[in-house]
């Protein structure tokens, strides 16, 4: 349809949603994961740029502190791919051993810093992200 002549464009205005709370809980995951992960970019950012600035036993330490984020990155970005649904065999098409990195990547969806040994709803939150990323490895 070209507008440009005397044609008649209907627009026909659809009712607002209102997200549930699934739909909500799994945006604020998203949001959470995707602001990590830019921490993350802008910390490995920041040792870069003072690792340039600096010689000797200095710049190695900051090299081994960078590649400590790198992992968490890693991390970070394989729990995003998990939340997302995109199958671990299409992330990662080349890895052997699927279960080495499971615990992080579950504590990085779940929103925890550790895992959780006593009952409560951190420990709730953990043992679901651990199901979820079992079964996502094992798909």
């Amino acid at each position: 349809m070209n507008l440009a002549t005397n044609d008649t464009c209907i627009v026909i205005p659809q009712p607002e949603r209102e997200p549930t709370a699934e739909h909500a809980s799994w945006l604020e995951t998203r949001s959470r994961l995707r602001a990590a992960l830019a921490a993350s970019v802008a910390e490995s950012l920041r040792l870069r740029d003072e690792a340039l600035a600096v010689t000797g036993p200095a710049r190695h330490e900051l090299h081994l502190r960078r590649r400590q984020v790198g992992w968490r990155t890693r991390h970070i970005l394989l729990a995003l791919a998990c939340h997302r649904g995109r199958p671990y065999a299409r992330v990662e098409a080349r890895t052997h051993d699927r279960l080495v990195n499971s615990q992080n990547i579950a504590l990085r969806l779940a929103g925890v810093s550790r895992v959780p040994v006593m009952p409560g709803p951190e420990r709730d939150a953990y043992d679901a992200a651990w199901r979820r990323v079992s079964a996502w490895l094992k798909a």
